[in-house]
């Protein structure tokens, strides 16, 4: 184990010797280097939030979520698959939630379009169905994330934590 923590930088001497220098000294270590980084990366990132597409033809889903993630994120808004595309290429998302039963065009063939787009892209699939084959078939077309509604808010900014 001491050899991993000296490849990545953490010597016994980097610790420290003191009677509490042992396991917990490398935690303590290891917790404020790590709030350090996060720091750091937020100082850096002041200015940038992450964006956040939802794509929802419910409108109380829709304006329930993006009122959500508003306080956190950039949100922008479409109510069908069609006009999420659309908003994809325009917005360029870090994140997309994206209904699966909608109209004008299908949520999983919205997911295939954004795929195409940008084959990176960090699309969670939103719907009622329970559906093996259709948590299937988004997980084979590129949606890193199927969540079932209703849905805990909770399970939204987890999701966004997975793919960010």
């Amino acid at each position: 184990m001491i050899d991993y923590f000296e490849r990545v930088g953490y010597t016994v001497g980097s610790i420290g010797t003191e009677p509490n220098a042992g396991l917990l000294g490398l935690v303590s270590k290891l917790s404020d280097d790590i709030k350090n980084t996060l720091k750091n990366e937020r100082e850096l990132n002041m200015d940038e939030k992450k964006k956040i597409l939802v794509v929802e033809d419910a409108e109380f889903i829709r304006k329930f979520l993006s009122e959500q993630l508003k306080k956190d994120y950039e949100v922008e808004t479409a109510n069908d698959g069609k006009d999420g595309v659309k908003k994809f290429r325009e917005f360029h998302p870090d994140v997309v939630f994206m209904d699966i039963n909608m109209p004008k065009m299908h949520g999983v063939d919205a997911l295939k379009r954004i795929m195409e787009i940008d084959g990176e892209a960090k699309v969670a699939m939103l719907t009622v169905e329970d559906n093996p084959e259709v948590m299937e078939d988004c997980k084979r077309f590129g949606a890193f994330e199927y969540i079932i509604k209703p849905f805990a808010v909770d399970s939204i900014y987890q999701a966004i934590y997975m793919a960010i």
